[in-house]
């Protein structure tokens, strides 16, 4: 289903929680439209972006396609719904139940006679189900993709289904950036424990699938093009009848690499250190702890001259600094070594170095 609606913006409602050696954004996506009369109102979608989010129907209550038998106004300009349920994915539907609606007016119109497919949930408080803005939820005839799929997952026993899209940013101009597809891109998972590797290439929409895995517990590689880089790799889990559909933004692998270097009796493992580029030191590109040694690496850059810091952070247990130190071991950005990068270029061997005084106990 797409955001319906003229305007759309994205909250980020947390950033940066660590999983999995990924950072994950958790982002609300917010669309304004105008009913028939003029009247304002806004629609609101959430998700989290990277790694594998679930295509299949492990997080809703209920499943099912159904002919809406009634239509009635209920509060707070919501409408209530009596279904006569059909092919049941998840869930028992009762003949007759009633549903409410969630954002109705950002859903596609509902008139009695209707035949939908439902993916419901059920709301903490009221114990209703309701069917939501931005759940597989809609006419049949529009959900034949969802139902194809829903159909193959019910016919399979100890297995699941993975697939996903991969695409690469590219500057189509001096002020626009583009989402470009990425073809014949290897994708490897390993299932943990038996260490057996499945292997697909991506089609020429940046498409790809797996034949269905076994249940399980699997570690994700799309690292396997020199020059490209994502975030969005590591543990994820196959589960009987499941699917799961990943989303990876590919990034021209511009990196820089080297080490902290602390004091005597300072532990170097899991410091944070961040990338900005020299006129932007509001952007962060990237960020990443450093190994046990005090070693990084700073991935995904594009061509430019960057500055490198290990921060202060409140995500830091234990010792911390005074404020963010930038290579070669200065609290003054202007005077921070300036990191010229070329096209998918790597610069290595740079340190930060840290004084004793820097660091609060």
């Amino acid at each position: 289903m797409t955001l319906r609606g003229i305007r759309s913006f994205v909250l980020f409602s947390a950033a940066w929680p660590f999983l999995c050696s990924s950072h994950h954004v958790q982002a609300q996506i917010i669309t304004l439209d105008h009913d028939s009369d003029g009247e304002w109102y806004s629609c609101a979608v959430s998700g989290l972006k990277g790694m594998g989010s679930d295509c299949g129907v492990q997080y809703d209550d209920m499943v099912f396609t159904a002919t809406i038998a009634s239509v009635h106004p209920a509060a707070d300009g919501e409408l209530r719904l009596t279904l006569e349920p059909e092919t049941v994915f998840k869930g028992e539907p009762a003949i007759g139940m009633e549903i409410m609606t969630a954002q109705h007016k950002c859903l596609p119109p509902i008139k009695t006679g209707d035949h939908w497919l439902f993916s419901l949930y059920r709301d903490h408080e009221s114990k209703e189900l309701r069917v939501n803005y931005g759940s597989r939820s809609g006419p049949i005839d529009e959900m034949s993709a969802t139902l194809t799929l829903l159909r193959r997952l019910t016919r399979l026993s100890d297995s699941g289904v993975v697939k996903g899209h991969v695409y690469v940013e590219r500057d189509v101009s001096e002020n626009e950036i583009a989402d470009v597809p990425l073809a014949n891109l290897s994708i490897i998972v390993t299932q943990e424990g038996t260490g057996r590797e499945s292997q697909v290439v991506t089609d020429k929409d940046g498409n790809f699938e797996f034949e269905p895995l076994a249940a399980g517990d699997y570690d994700l590689n799309p690292l396997t093009k020199r020059g490209l880089w994502t975030m969005w790799s590591g543990k994820f889990s196959v589960k009987p009848h499941g699917c799961t559909d990943f989303d990876l933004d590919m990034h021209v692998d511009g990196q820089i690499s080297g080490k902290v270097v602390f004091p005597a009796g300072i532990d170097p493992y899991q410091w944070s250190v961040k990338v900005s580029p020299v006129d932007q030191p509001g952007i962060t590109p990237d960020s990443e702890w450093t190994d046990r040694s005090g070693g990084f690496v700073l991935h995904g850059l594009k061509p430019g001259r960057y500055v490198v810091a290990v921060e202060a952070t409140e995500h830091r247990d234990g010792p911390n600094l005074a404020l963010d130190l930038f290579a070669p071991g200065t609290g003054d950005r202007t005077n921070a070594r300036e990191i010229e990068l070329g096209e998918a270029s790597h610069v290595d061997g740079v340190e930060i170095t840290v004084p004793s005084t820097a660091i609060q106990q």
